[in-house]
């Protein structure tokens, strides 16, 4: 990418420029039949598959994962691992050698990875997203390798048969914390999903708690009505599940599986400080759900776990999957096939899109496929979970997704009574940083308002996104006609590829991995009243799928490639994509510079606690990879 960033109506060489992107529009072909409905690549190019840095960095999971396989089941690596390379990962032998090599320098990992063959991760990655790594059979579906003795399998008889799982994975820090009732608060506001919580001034009428449910979790004196009048009362409804997901059966063990569809209340006291749990409802209908307030022992617990299942069903296939992946998916394809690769615009988003194009299509032909862990782990059918994923990209609306739309609409500001919400916090900071570095770089080539309408790639790709989705575009997002509409977009590409997907992505080995705090699916149905422990454990999924649960979030929420702030290419040998000197040294500096003042705020206030009731990490920058690459 050695080539001067140049505007179109600047470029001597326009013949060429045209010709090289009629070339990507080519090899960028669009395709809506992979995930229904949703603008894909057709067929992933070669320069857009993974780096080599990437593959290294991949196997520090997969290598233990392969461990954990081997270690519970007791039996000789080569009993369930295929190729010899697989053996040497699991056994630790190549893979040390692939660290020291990485120490070296660059050249020497690409020497080894050539050596190794370059797709071997890639390979394995694809294992681990259909649970293949754990039947160690190519039909994902086949009964033989789950059912048997060696496999970890069956309905649990305690707690400890999950712990038992975690033998060469690193345990989560949830495992300590499922029970708590300020840990299931506090996911709302800096667990997986910080994006559903809003606040509420009146109940809704699907939702009859009294003051009587109320009072029992509250201080002394405080009633429901005040809190609702001073602005206290948060909610979460997943009404969005119960009307998409279909309830399913496992394809292995041919067990039901459920999806319920909550809702949950929450408070912040009168004397302020963080969330508080006060009921759930495990139905959308009052008539056939019941109200559990935290005294309500074991059925408290269940329905904490019922909102969990619908927490976890939001997350991967609403905010994750298609509200970060999906959605860059397609700014980068109008970024391939609209701007020329010359154009100061493609050298400041590329970085930003670095394996989107790849992870995205391993996903849809892996964890989306019939067998992978969607279908065997969640509790909805292929289809149905496809189609969530599909609302979530349909009905996504670019401009109010913008964080400071997005917590306005959501009734959850910082000017609110909920001081602790470090994702809103940390999400603030970058939001503004990623802005002023927009606003730098955008000033620098367009001088004018005039300057924008005159650039004809950037028309193209403003139209593209603007167009229906049926034709690549993006909900909400509006024609660029000056600077301001320009700055905001690319702030919020930027920002969704890096600092959103971070916070979505990286809580899914802390918080998700362990079955007993959240599962993707109710493996009983659901009953009202009183419980027992028993009760609950019957909820839980099959040993087999708590162990594919906690080796596939580990795989996902391991993987830290880039770093926001660095513009460099993906290929050997990784140079710079922005070269100006008056950026390099000026703005790009001062973003990089504004980057480390961040992370010195962030780890201030997770050491003090002042305003949060534990540290949050997952936007700490030095932690927020560039692009969607995982």
């Amino acid at each position: 990418m050695g080539d001067t960033a140049t505007l179109p109506q600047h470029d001597p060489d326009q013949q060429k420029r045209s010709a090289d992107l009629a070339v990507a529009q080519a090899r960028y072909a669009i395709s809506y039949d992979i995930v229904p409905g949703i603008p894909m690549v057709a067929q992933v190019p070669e320069e857009a598959t993974p780096s080599k840095e990437w593959t290294l960095r991949t196997l520090i999971p997969l290598k233990n994962i392969l461990a954990n396989v081997v270690a519970n089941r007791c039996i000789e690596e080569e009993h369930n691992i295929e190729s010899a390379f697989e053996k040497q990962v699991a056994k630790g032998l190549t893979f040390s050698s692939l660290i020291k090599g990485f120490g070296a320098g660059i050249e020497q990992v690409g020497e080894l990875l050539d050596h190794l063959g370059e797709d071997a991760s890639h390979s394995l990655m694809k294992k681990v997203l259909r649970g293949q790594h754990i039947t160690g059979h190519h039909d994902a579906t086949a009964r033989s390798p789950w059912m048997s003795p060696l496999t970890p399998h069956g309905r649990p008889k305690s707690i400890q048969c999950y712990d038992d799982l975690y033998r060469e994975v690193e345990r989560p820090p949830v495992m300590e914390l499922w029970q708590d009732d300020n840990w299931f608060a506090q996911m709302r506001v800096a667990g997986q999903n910080p994006m559903l919580i809003k606040g509420i001034d009146a109940l809704p009428a699907k939702f009859p708690v009294t003051e009587g449910h109320y009072s029992v979790n509250a201080e002394a004196g405080d009633t429901l009505a005040a809190a609702l009048k001073e602005g206290r009362l948060f909610l979460l409804d997943y009404e969005l599940i119960g009307d998409t997901v279909e309830d399913n059966t496992n394809p292995i063990l041919g067990e039901r599986k459920y999806t319920p569809a909550p809702i949950a209340l929450f408070a912040v006291p009168p004397t302020g400080g963080s969330l508080r749990p006060v009921a759930i409802q495990v139905g959308q209908d009052p008539a056939n759900f019941s109200i559990s307030i935290p005294a309500d022992g074991w059925a408290w617990q269940k329905a904490k776990t019922a909102v969990q299942v619908a927490d976890a069903n939001y997350h991967e296939l609403v905010c994750h999957l298609g509200q970060t992946h999906l959605i860059m998916e397609a700014a980068a394809l109008a970024t391939k096939r609209n701007l020329s690769v010359r154009h100061p615009l493609y050298k400041l988003l590329m970085p930003h899109f670095e394996g989107t194009l790849a992870i995205n299509n391993s996903a849809a032909h892996s964890m989306l496929a019939p067998g992978g862990v969607i279908d065997l782990s969640f509790g909805g059918t292929l289809e149905s979970m496809i189609r969530l994923a599909g609302r979530a990209v349909s009905e996504y609306d670019f401009h109010a997704a913008m964080p400071p739309a997005d917590f306005a609409r959501r009734k959850i500001g910082p000017e609110g009574r909920l001081v602790d919400y470090p994702y809103r916090d940390d999400a603030l900071r970058l939001w503004d940083a990623i802005g002023d570095w927009a606003r730098s770089y955008v000033d620098y080539y367009y001088r004018s308002d005039a300057d924008v309408a005159a650039d004809d790639e950037l028309g193209a790709w403003s139209r593209t996104l603007s167009s229906p989705l049926s034709e690549g575009g993006i909900g909400g997002f509006t024609p660029i006609t000056n600077h301001a509409d320009l700055r905001k977009a690319l702030a919020m590409i930027m920002f969704t590829a890096s600092a959103q997907h971070a916070a979505v992505n990286f809580t899914q080995w802390a918080d998700m991995s362990y079955s007993p705090a959240l599962a993707g699916a109710l493996w009983a149905e659901w009953k009202e009243g009183d419980a027992t422990e028993q009760d609950w454990l019957d909820l839980l999924p099959p040993l087999q799928f708590g162990e594919l649960q906690a080796e596939f979030l580990s795989l996902l929420g391991g993987v830290h490639h880039t770093h926001l702030g660095e513009y460099k290419s993906n290929s050997f040998p990784y140079s710079d994509m922005i070269t100006e000197p008056e950026i390099v040294e000026g703005a790009l500096a001062v973003f990089q510079a504004r980057l480390k003042e961040i992370e010195i705020q962030i780890t201030r206030e997770n050491r003090d606690l002042v305003t949060r009731s534990a540290p949050y990490v997952y936007l700490l920058p030095s932690k927020v990879p560039a692009s969607i690459n995982i």
